[in-house]
């Protein structure tokens, strides 16, 4: 009875405990994350910030488009020398030109071709012959004037001086923009009184707003509903509803923010395997605090933090001075080595932020272990041989009883009260704020019951070609797989080519617009990452000493860029590249489509790139072909298969492209 009664309690106890355990795991697993309760709400949502509206002097030369130059004649002949310039390069203006003058082109309308069972398409101009330009004839009366003072969305690069890493930032401005637009399926037409919105097919009016009270926020919300921002606030989102009215969106930019904002097609940014994202929101403290007043050493110019000097006294200063002194050389010894010992040592990572010198100038410690490392062997010297002439081996076992229980109550008191107020820390830094702030975790997985990686990232990217950008708090970036591996990442320390030791990572793009074409995707087999190197030597993330775009393939090899060219953007397999303000397209098959000879260009899309020299602009294909000739002075971008394009002697005119419907297939033969 006795073995059953205690083999009974042992099990209870035994479930208890995996109880206990199990509760345990689950209450700590809850906390990161893994999994939520609907009836246990988590944190609230961090409040977007304030972002400024800013009006910008009024100019002729808006970023990102290109106006006609004061002598029209004068850029066409220097655009058709630099074009012969050029054409000892394969590829190069090859069908730009028509016996020495800029290539004339015809096009059909739409409604033409749509009798045929044509139809608009964004998917990528493959120049294969059933894809083709034509006039969009939606009935549309365009304006006459080619810019118009308007409030647009504007992103820029922030720093206050070279040696900062830079930070992207965006704000609603106002200054001189096309007078046509258009925006993810919508036609924007403003005059600068008034802003209406069509459809760009049909050409349905759907709404009418004042000038510059509605402004495209460059983003899809969940729905993949375009998204605007209204009366200047660029915290709030907007969608338009079918009644012609702006609703509020539930959109959260956080967390389903798709990287880039531009005129981008509903799938970008999207998973091709089907992984979702999902966010919760944690309150993170951060506590801003101001180094202490005294932290200079006496004998010393480098600063010391004091916070590291009753450690080292500790740790060196008692195996010094005991096993090697005798009890009497103590007392002497320990006031005077004490207070020369901690100032001249500098423990690494002790240097101060703000102080930046060259590693070969970081050589302090040795300098001071050379100063205070004499007094040790000095106070041997001195005590050693009076120990060894007057005593023997037999006579210093006598002697050392003797003097132990002498010397201990004397030594001892009078080393402690005197060092411990030396080596006591400083006081400690002044609290200057204490920062509490929401920030989202984010994870993968085919529902919010089944992650695939946990809450555990900052920001996450969907899936493209098996791989998904992901970044870390404190904004470090990687790329993982499917199965949360990483297969792209950087954490490296190496000496730069100004001999300085840099602390290398790769980072989030600074100019999140269309500039910023490449970055978070794969596209071909290729990834644009942004490799930020910061100062390695005193560990400062914000010292900025190196920063490099590349263009990296599934196994962090890097393309090779041809020698001089920085890369501006990369999309549809197309690398923008740029040297010496001049700009030109190179494909990842190694050969120009463009040479690098204009002076104005945007990324690919939709298989096409837009470019133009001096105000001349048109349009290329992926194999150089022109299929907008140079007579224009803008173009918009592509948006889900039509654009924009402005010429001085027709005025505005919409595009759209077309896949041409396949022809019959010839009639069998008869036997």
């Amino acid at each position: 009875m006795k073995i059953a009664s205690k083999t009974k309690t042992t099990l209870i106890r035994l479930v208890c405990g995996l109880f206990f355990l199990l509760l345990t795991a689950g209450a700590i697993l809850y906390q990161r994350g893994v999994f939520d309760f609907t009836f246990l709400p988590r944190a609230e949502k961090r409040p977007a910030a304030t972002l400024p509206l800013v009006t910008l002097p009024v100019s002729t030369s808006p970023a990102g488009e290109t106006t006609a130059p004061a002598d029209p004649e004068n850029n066409r002949v220097r655009f058709l020398s630099a074009l012969r310039a050029a054409s000892n390069v394969s590829g190069v203006g090859s069908g730009v030109l028509e016996g020495g003058a800029p290539l004339s082109l015809s096009y059909e309308k739409l409604s033409a071709l749509r009798a045929l069972g044509a139809a608009v398409s964004y998917a990528d101009y493959d120049g294969d012959g059933n894809m083709t330009l034509c006039i969009l004839d939606n009935g549309v009366i365009l304006p006459e004037d080619e810019l118009a003072e308007l409030s647009g969305l504007e992103f820029y690069s922030y720093a206050e001086n070279d040696t900062v890493v830079p930070e992207g930032r965006r704000r609603i401005v106002y200054t001189v923009m096309p007078a046509v637009r258009l925006y993810m399926g919508y036609l924007l037409l403003d005059d600068g009184a008034t802003l209406r919105l069509y459809s760009t097919e049909g050409g349905e009016k759907l709404a009418e707003f004042p000038s510059c009270s509605v402004v495209p926020a460059m983003t899809r919300d969940a729905q993949d509903r375009p998204l605007f921002h209204r009366d200047g606030d660029p915290t709030r989102w907007y969608f338009l509803a079918p009644e012609g009215t702006l609703e509020e969106s539930d959109y959260e930019d956080e967390t389903e923010n798709r990287g880039l904002y531009f005129d981008y097609l509903p799938d970008y940014g999207k998973s091709d395997n089907g992984a979702e994202r999902y966010a919760v929101w944690v309150t993170v403290t951060e506590i801003v605090t101001e180094a202490p007043e005294e932290t200079e050493a006496p004998e010393t110019e480098e600063p010391l933090p004091a916070d590291i000097t009753p450690v080292e006294t500790a740790e060196e200063t008692p195996p010094e001075t005991e096993p090697e002194t005798p009890p009497e050389t103590d007392a002497e010894t320990a006031p005077e080595t004490a207070p020369e010992t901690p100032a001249p040592i500098p423990a690494e990572g002790t240097v101060p932020a703000e102080t930046f010198l060259d590693p070969a100038e970081g050589t302090g410690a040795p300098e001071t272990e050379g100063e205070t490392a004499p007094p040790a062997p000095e106070t041997d010297a001195e005590t050693a041989p009076e120990t060894d002439a007057e005593t023997s081996p037999e006579t210093a076992e006598e002697t050392a009883p003797e003097t132990e229980p002498e010397t201990e109550p004397e030594t001892e008191p009078e080393t402690e009260p005197e060092t411990a107020p030396e080596t006591e820390p400083a006081p400690e830094p002044k609290i200057l704020e204490i920062i509490e702030r929401n920030e989202p975790r984010m994870a993968f997985g085919a529902s919010p019951w089944y992650l695939y990686t946990g809450y555990k990232y900052l920001h996450i990217f969907g899936y493209r070609g098996g791989y998904a950008c992901v970044v870390y708090p404190g904004g470090r970036m990687a790329y993982v797989d499917r199965y949360d591996r990483q297969a792209i990442f950087r954490s490296l320390f190496y000496f730069n080519e100004n001999g300085r030791l840099a602390d290398s990572f790769y980072a989030e793009p600074v100019l999140r617009d269309e500039r910023g074409m490449g970055h978070y995707y794969f596209d071909r087999g290729y990834v644009r990452v942004r490799q930020l190197d910061t100062d390695g030597y005193y560990h400062n993330d914000d010292f900025l000493v190196g920063s490099y775009e590349l263009l990296l393939d599934e196994g962090e090899n890097r393309f090779p860029i041809p020698e001089g060219y920085t890369l501006r953007g990369y999309s549809d397999g197309v690398l923008l590249l740029e040297r010496g303000g001049y700009y030109g397209y190179y494909t990842t098959e190694k050969r120009w489509i463009a040479q690098p000879i204009y002076t104005y260009a945007k990324p690919f899309c939709e298989g096409v790139g837009i470019l133009g020299f001096e105000g001349a602009v048109g349009m290329i294909d992926r194999e150089g072909n022109v299929l907008l000739p140079f007579t224009h002075t803008a173009v918009t971008s592509l948006s889900q298969g039509a654009f924009a394009a402005y010429d001085p002697a027709r005025g505005w005119t919409l595009y759209a492209k077309v896949l041409l419907p396949d022809p019959p297939a010839p009639p069998a033969e008869e036997n």
